[in-house]
């Protein structure tokens, strides 16, 4: 049985079209675990302990021999939480590519990446609704996350994931 979408899960998508079309899924949800359930059920692969996400603002998925990862957040996450999760994202783009760890490539694409993310949490924080495509999507054009993964999530078998997550900080 497939899991529905969780309410509150609004979802976008970017692209590195020069480093393999590695694609990002940016997320954000009421509802870490909900969303993570949902997201490896709806594209096939395995997460190993979601239960462990209910304490997170904010966590990174990549699941192994695939060319995306998932940044996923709650919509008021600050800051330094999304450069965080941009940081595991890029990490893995470098491996999953073969680029070796350089200061100028990680501060260009680490940039992006957190621009392509606020962008995005300012769209969601405003509520717009792309009807095309149901799902939720930001005007100004973090684009619509489609199933364009190439072969790899057609795959029956589910492959593991790595799971970096952002822990719930008290602030004084």
């Amino acid at each position: 049985m497939k899991i529905k979408r969780p309410a509150g899960h609004h979802e976008a998508t970017f692209m590195f079209p020069m480093l393999a079309e590695y694609r990002v899924f940016i997320v954000f949800t009421d509802d870490i675990s909900a969303s993570v359930d949902y997201l490896a059920d709806r594209d096939n692969f395995n997460v190993l302990s979601a239960e462990r996400m209910t304490d997170c603002v904010a966590c990174h998925l990549h699941p192994e021999s695939r060319g995306h990862s998932y940044i996923i957040f709650t919509p008021k996450t600050y800051a330094g939480s999304i450069a965080h999760e941009c940081w595991h994202m890029i990490y893995n783009l470098m491996d999953f590519t073969g680029i070796k760890l350089e200061d100028e490539f990680v501060a260009y694409h680490l940039g992006y990446a957190v621009q392509k993310v606020v962008e995005f949490q300012h769209a969601v924080q405003g509520r717009t609704k792309n009807v095309d495509s149901g799902r939720s999507s930001a005007k100004a054009g973090a684009g619509r996350a489609g199933r364009s993964l190439g072969d790899s999530s057609k795959s029956k078998t589910p492959r593991s994931t790595r799971i970096h997550g952002t822990s719930k900080v008290r602030r004084s």
